[in-house]
């Protein structure tokens, strides 16, 4: 054991490697890569040194086999990918005969909770290129991934030839959160059959950027009102300070047979404490405690909230006592409930 630790025999393994890497050219053979993988593995050498043997194996100029023997080698990493093997995968598969492997190493590297940067898109975009059916697909993901690349779904949204409404409404969610609004307005209009999602993401789009009028002209302009676009203007009037406004649109809906639900109770409470609204407040207490809905923290949380700021800490105090379950949220609802009363 200590012969193999001696300096003699790590000079003589730094050696043999460095014959072995050296002659890993473009010109060498799946047996030379072969050897040098032998020779990472039997010598536990660095993680790093995977990434010139992948590199290789994936190179135009070895044969087909060498593809599938990185993708062993890769599978059977036992330390996590870097972004450079990704890449390499990624590309080569991108460009070969089996392009969907491409999106299924970069579905495994999303799971990984790995980000990929600018170079890997242009891969995935050629994967896409190749094989139509997954457009739909990996417009959405590109768009709708947290930090997506835009550009990149839009290049490959322009490569369609028949979009889906889940395709445009993928990119107008893309644009909204990004916050390029005016790109999303215009694609909105191009689009030919818009639903309810799509008139859904431009409003939030709106209101998430203080265009609050042109968001509201949109929402009386939508064909059929949805509950979500509903909930999403009291939301923003509310965070906005509108609750004159927030208030309005809430019995409004109630005018047109719209049923709130728990997501417009959380909503709409913090809008009668802003207005002092108590009256209005207990409504909304009576209405959840008849539709069941007190059995949602988040729910009592927010009454919690609304008596305590509306001066009936009793009522608040009850609400809380009630609760099966309480959260963290709850506790520092009532705490600075009390703290409010002395």
């Amino acid at each position: 054991m200590a012969l193999l630790n001696s300096p003699s025999h790590s000079a003589k393994v730094a050696i043999h490697f460095q014959t072995i890497a050296s002659s890993l050219h473009s010109r060498s053979s799946l047996k030379q890569a072969k050897l040098f993988h032998t020779c990472i593995l039997r010598n536990n050498l660095p993680q790093h040194l995977y990434a010139k043997l992948l590199l290789f194996c994936t190179s135009p100029t070895v044969s087909t086999d060498a593809l599938d023997y990185a993708t062993l080698v890769f599978q059977q990493l036992q330390q996590d990918p870097t972004i450079v093997m990704w890449n390499t995968m990624i590309r080569c598969y991108a460009s070969s005969n089996t392009p969907s492997q491409a999106i299924s190493f970069y579905g495994s590297m999303r799971d990984r909770c790995m980000k990929p940067n600018n170079y890997m898109f242009t891969f995935i975009i050629k994967a896409c290129a190749a094989n139509s059916c997954l457009f739909d697909l990996h417009v959405n993901m590109y768009a709708s991934a947290a930090g997506g690349n835009v550009e990149a779904a839009r290049s490959l949204f322009d490569r369609i030839r028949y979009r889906t409404a889940a395709t445009w409404n993928a990119m107008l969610a893309g644009y909204a959160r990004k916050g390029n609004i005016e790109a999303a307005r215009d694609l909105f209009d191009q689009m030919p059959n818009k639903d309810g999602q799509s008139w859904h993401e431009m409003v939030c789009g709106y209101m998430k950027i203080g265009k609050f009028d042109e968001a509201g002209r949109l929402f009386k302009g939508m064909p059929v009102r949805t509950l979500p676009s509903w909930n999403a203007m009291i939301s923003a009037y509310v965070r906005a300070s509108r609750p004159v406004e927030a208030f309005a649109l809430f019995r409004k809906m109630q005018i047109v047979g719209m049923s709130p639900d728990e997501i417009t109770v959380v909503s709409v409470l913090p809008a009668c404490a802003q207005l002092g609204a108590l009256v209005s407040g207990e409504w909304i207490h009576l209405y959840v405690e008849r539709n069941r809905l007190d059995c949602k923290i988040s729910v009592c949380n927010a009454i919690i909230d609304m008596y305590s700021k509306s001066g009936c800490i009793n009522k608040a105090t009850a609400v809380f006592k009630g609760m099966r379950k309480r959260s963290l949220v709850s506790w520092n609802t009532m705490i600075s409930g009390l703290a409010i009363h002395g």
